[in-house]
């Protein structure tokens, strides 16, 4: 390990399946080592996304998503918003994911199971549950395909963010996977952000010519959110982002409340995971 793994990016690695199964996984070391390698596989598929322009790569054909699955797991792991705040993730959920840390993993423990109580409600909010109350009843509607497919971009990309990256490579990444990966894992979009726009810095650099294929050209503007790209821009995104980096004071805690309710489910009797054993 070369330092500090971001437990948001342990997440992204992790994924929520096995967290929304109600068994989830013991980090192992391959984990962590894959949350420190994701940097470097952005900026890896931002080199063929930027490279590769005249030779977009075959759609594979999707996997299937069950719907009905995903929705009875969300349901059983979140807690519905109510008039007193806002959809949280079970206790006993949560204590589950604590046990999944070595106890020396106390502060990615705490980060990681923050990240979880950020992206599970996230879901929750977007399920597409069409409710019809009437004088007599209360009916639920199945929702269309169109509602599904929505919702499964959101699903995939809280799954794996890394889908974002795939997607631009394929030609196909759709807005509203931006919206979700910044609501999901926000320090993993700024990087794409960041990364995409020195590319673009780059690129200009070694060619003034240059110039992306339309395709292409609209994914980028999607992804930084511009209306047009120019060498000017593209240096004003950089100084933006290095202003951010020096106004930031370091990274965002958890309040001593927060960390201390968090402790408690990090038991100090937690079995060492070995490092190729992903369950007992």
């Amino acid at each position: 390990m070369t330092g500090a793994i971001s437990p948001e990016a342990l997440l992204g690695a992790t994924g929520i399946e096995g967290i929304l199964s109600g068994d989830p996984a013991k980090i192992t070391v391959g984990d962590k080592s894959k949350a420190e390698m994701m940097a470097r596989e952005i900026r890896r598929s931002l080199v063929r996304f930027m490279t590769d322009l005249d030779d977009l790569r075959p759609i594979p054909k999707m996997k299937k998503f069950d719907y009905e699955k995903a929705l009875n797991q969300i349901t059983d792991a979140v807690v519905p918003a109510d008039g007193s705040g806002a959809p949280t993730v079970k206790p006993a959920l949560m204590e589950k994911i604590a046990g999944c840390f070595r106890p020396e993993d106390h502060d990615l423990a705490a980060g990681y199971m923050s990240n979880v109580q950020r992206v599970l409600p996230h879901l929750q909010t977007l399920l597409p549950i069409n409710v019809v109350v009437t004088s007599a009843k209360r009916v639920n509607y199945d929702p269309s395909d169109s509602e599904i497919s929505h919702f499964r971009r959101a699903y995939d990309v809280a799954n794996d963010p890394m889908v974002v990256c795939r997607d631009m490579e394929l030609g196909i990444l759709v807005a509203d996977q931006l919206l979700h990966l910044q609501a999901c894992y926000p320090h993993v979009y700024e990087n794409l952000q960041r990364q995409l726009g020195a590319a673009e810095v780059d690129a200009i650099a070694r060619k003034k010519s240059w110039k992306l294929p339309w395709r292409q050209e609209r994914i980028v503007q999607m992804v930084l959110g511009t209306d047009t790209l120019s060498e000017a821009l593209a240096v004003d995104l950089q100084r933006s982002f290095i202003a951010q980096d020096q106004a930031k004071p370091g990274p965002a805690q958890p309040s001593a409340s927060g960390i201390s309710k968090i402790a408690t489910m990090v038991q100090p009797q937690t079995q060492a995971v070995a490092d190729g054993d992903l369950r007992k």
